[in-house]
């Protein structure tokens, strides 16, 4: 029986050996990626700052074009001949 649980323990110390190089080295590369994404993400975050007013004017811009389109089709059904 001692036999049979040493061989057993042998052979998932084998396992384990088989598969730590390449999980070492696939999280590896996952840290390198997630180092990636958060530098982007930072560099993101500097271009919606740097646009904001931009991005604000744009949302207004739209708020206004709705409305004068929405005035304009309440005008065109309260007298379409003219």
């Amino acid at each position: 029986m001692v036999d049979h649980a040493d061989g057993t323990i042998q052979n998932m110390n084998g396992t384990v050996s088989d598969i730590r190089d390449p999980l070492r080295k696939d999280l590896t590369e996952l840290q390198a990626t997630l180092q990636e994404a958060k530098g982007l993400l930072a560099n993101i975050q500097v271009l919606v700052r740097a646009n904001d007013s931009r991005i604000e004017d744009t949302l207004e811009n739209l708020r206004t074009t709705t409305q004068n389109l929405s005035d304009l089709t309440d005008s065109v059904k309260q007298r379409p001949g003219v």
